[in-house]
């Protein structure tokens, strides 16, 4: 179990802001994907080694054993039009409909929206069944009704849809912006720890006798957005479907004790299952559910030895998350560091992994 202590003024969104140049921001993945840069962090001796993702190996404590998010990201946005031409586009919040017919999705248009509007995108009508236009810039979470049943709707998106790239990777290939190991179609974001890992490297890896295993936490629109609340307590996280299957649980019971996630989405999962995945009794049977956890400093956690994550932008639960494990002025402390080191920050910039033990 690891609990980092906090003070008052970790609760204060204004103490996880930091300034980064432009230049930081990645735009591109390295190629291959292992030559990324790795800031290794020692908790107990807040020492730092500059190394690569190519030796992860060389940082891993005998048992060590990676939990990676398998999930895949699908092309889940779509440009369209009002009835009277208006420019708008969609982006479905859920893969699998809340029931048949219905989505959250996150609509943007120039003009306000309520209950009833009609969108057209090509061959798919949604009309607006409930939700607030409560996000800024003519964003809001609604509540449609698709014009396709699920399996009609999700092969659309597959042929027409967009891979919904951050916006400082527009320019970025769509093919680019997914695991080497994504399986389960879901997410609309990529769990980007995940981008650094190559065949090769997991090829080296199971050669030093590291063990992995999957689970899937279908990524969000909402992961990457900032937090708005003055105090960061009162944020309130999205909904995002998980699950693991009866062979992971296995695994993740038997090796308990050498867990190191790969990603935070992984981070979220091994949390908020941790009870269930701990107890033996039908350790076969597989878990699924959905999760809105957040972690901050002062909260409990009890899954991980370790974390291997990228660098995160500011005034979000990503950093929160981070400073859990290692504090919120020792993680600005790192990142500054990696700033001095031009290490490249985001969706394809460089990794961190934190080793608690």
């Amino acid at each position: 179990m690891h609990i980092h202590p906090s003070d008052p003024a970790d609760f204060s969104l204004d103490s996880y802001d930091y300034e980064l140049l432009p230049e930081l921001i990645s735009k591109q993945p390295q190629n291959p994907r292992h030559n990324s840069k790795l800031l290794v962090y020692h908790y107990p001796s807040k020492s730092i080694i500059h190394s690569k993702v190519w030796e992860l190996d060389q940082f891993l404590a005998e048992k060590d054993h990676l939990v990676l998010n398998e999930s895949k990201v699908v092309p889940s946005r779509l440009l369209g039009q009002r009835p009277t031409g208006g420019a708008c586009e969609v982006l479905f919040l859920d893969y699998v409909p809340i029931e048949e017919f219905y989505y959250r999705v996150l609509l943007k248009s120039r003009h306000r929206k309520k209950q009833g509007d009609i969108f057209l995108f090509g061959d798919l009508t949604l009309e607006i069944v409930d939700g607030k236009d409560t996000i800024i810039e003519g964003e809001g979470i609604f509540l449609v009704r698709s014009s396709m049943p699920k399996v009609e709707l999700q092969a659309y998106l597959n042929k027409v849809g967009l891979v919904p790239l951050p916006p400082y990777l527009k320019e970025a290939s769509a093919e680019n912006y997914q695991t080497t190991f994504a399986k389960h179609e879901g997410s609309a974001a990529a769990p980007t720890a995940g981008l650094h890992f190559t065949d090769e490297l997991f090829q080296k890896l199971k050669n030093k006798n590291f063990l992995t295993t999957k689970v899937t936490l279908h990524v969000g629109a909402g992961t990457f957005k900032p937090i708005e609340t003055p105090d960061i307590r009162h944020h309130v996280m999205h909904q995002e479907k998980y699950f693991i299957d009866s062979l992971s649980r296995k695994a993740l019971l038997e090796n308990r004790d050498h867990l190191v996630a790969v990603g935070t989405t992984s981070l979220r999962v091994l949390e908020s299952a941790w009870g269930s995945i701990i107890n033996p009794e039908e350790v076969l049977e597989k878990i699924e559910g959905e999760t809105s956890i957040f972690l901050y400093p002062g909260k409990r956690i009890e899954s991980i030895k370790g974390l291997m994550t990228n660098f995160h932008l500011p005034r979000t639960s990503l950093l929160a998350l981070v400073s859990a494990l290692v504090g919120r002025k020792e993680l600005l402390r790192i990142y500054q560091i990696a700033k001095d080191q031009k290490y490249g920050f985001y969706s394809y910039g460089d990794a961190m992994l934190i080793l608690l033990r």
